[in-house]
């Protein structure tokens, strides 16, 4: 019988006159012997001894078995299923469809830029004139960001605002999203000490370097208008962090009010839905958004979408060049003590997003290991104490770690500067 693929191979080398004979030898591995072929791909009878014992712990506490999801996956196996298709209050495993959408709508490195302006002119430390911030929509503006920018208009020259502070555009600070009059009015606070409360001092106590606090008095109102006032001039130009530090915040602390706003920014809750579904290829009968944070009970999602999710995310920063990873934009055992990771005994290297409204809790996340690569997890728990349900999560989860060989995480942690005078660009 004829070898098509010898006789191919034979004219290639008369073509190019080439002796076979004359090649050096070259191993053959077979297709069942490359290292694709040697990832587990089987289930693992230990972790489903393990999952049981999990919802026996839950039992004796007489919380219902049938009332709880697990899923838990590697690249190439299923390792644990327990209702994983059905659908459950998310609480704040919301926030991880809202780190994939914002991802999606800006990029991880993108900052949103507010220019600083002025009418009228500045004398003797005196501004006749009003202060405009031309807003870009910073969703992560704060008590430093204010102080640092109060130090800038001071360096400027400007001591006094004769005139009224007018805000253009959408104004968020102090993570205040529904009410931008009380946002507008913390920037004039920020601006002066000497309307400082007690909150505010220990927040400039603990910056480092400690700047001079700033003194700016204005003397007259906040007002927040629809467009610029002509004839305006440029002082300075805000930048926020970046998107990927934004999220990173927001999912440790599992701040509701910057997920709003970062999810209205991208279209509203349907939007990120929408997002979520595409991107991480979820059926509809598998999410239903109300918002982006997770509050009501009509957020819902399933363990396995849960798990999809970030899947997605860890898909989106590779096939975009970035250098950061899932464990970059959520809390990582052994890397974070404090938001949602305080009092928790969650493995070293697992990056995690957590949830909890009241009767129910939820913790998704990936870890990495020596013997499965990543494995990556929902537990979403329902009808039951939190703070039963948290044990119980962070037993199983400590349990695989002593099953397999949990690796460290990769990379290390950016830490964010709040009122970095690095991020105020001058512009005179």
């Amino acid at each position: 019988m004829l070898n098509v693929g010898s006789s191919i191979v034979a004219i290639l080398f008369n073509f190019w006159g080439v002796n076979p004979a004359e090649l050096p030898s070259i191993p053959v591995i077979a297709w069942q012997d490359t290292a694709i072929f040697q990832v587990p791909t089987e289930p693992d009878p230990q972790v489903e001894i393990l999952i049981d014992q999990y919802l026996d712990r839950l039992g004796e506490k007489q919380i219902p078995r049938d009332r709880q999801g697990v899923w838990i996956q590697s690249e190439w196996a299923i390792l644990g299923d327990r209702r994983s298709q059905t659908r459950v209050p998310a609480a704040s495993l919301t926030k991880v469809a809202t780190t994939l959408a914002s991802l999606h709508h800006w990029g991880p490195s993108h900052v949103f830029q507010s220019e600083v302006l002025h009418t009228g002119f500045i004398n003797d430390g005196v501004l006749q004139g009003d202060l405009v911030i031309h807003s870009g929509g910073d969703p992560l503006f704060v008590w430093e960001d204010a102080i640092a920018l109060g130090k800038a208009l001071q360096d400027l020259g400007i001591q006094t605002i004769a005139g009224d502070i007018v805000i253009v555009g959408p104004w968020y600070m102090n993570f205040e999203g529904e009410d931008p009059e009380r946002a507008a009015e913390f920037l004039a606070q920020g601006l002066n000490q000497a309307r400082w409360g007690p909150a505010l001092r220990r927040q400039f106590a603990k910056l480092n370097p400690q700047p001079q606090a700033p003194e700016i008095e204005l003397q007259g109102t906040v007002q927040l208008q629809a467009v610029l006032p002509p004839d305006t001039q440029q002082l300075l130009r805000l930048r926020s962090l970046p998107v990927a530090m934004i999220l990173q915040q927001m999912n440790l602390y599992s701040n509701n009010n910057l997920s709003h706003i970062l999810a209205d920014g991208v279209g509203g809750a349907k939007q990120v839905e929408a997002i979520a579904e595409s991107q991480a290829n979820i059926s509809p009968e598998q999410i239903n958004l109300i918002n982006g944070s997770g509050l009501g009970r009509e957020n819902q999602m399933t363990p396995q979408a849960a798990v999809k999710l970030f899947q997605a995310i860890e898909i989106y920063l590779e096939d975009n060049g970035s250098e950061l990873t899932v464990w970059d934009l959520f809390p990582v055992g052994g890397w974070d003590s404090i938001g949602t990771m305080q009092f928790r005994g969650i493995p070293n290297g697992t990056a995690n997003k957590t949830g909890t409204l009241n009767r129910m809790s939820a913790l998704a996340g990936v870890f990495p290991t020596e013997e499965r690569g990543l494995v990556w997890f929902a537990l979403q728990n329902d009808d039951g104490n939190i703070l039963e349900f948290r044990a119980a999560q962070d037993w199983l989860l400590t349990q695989l770690a002593e099953h397999w060989s949990f690796e460290d995480a990769p990379g290390e942690r950016v830490e964010p500067v709040f009122g970095d005078p690095n991020r105020i660009v001058w512009l005179q």
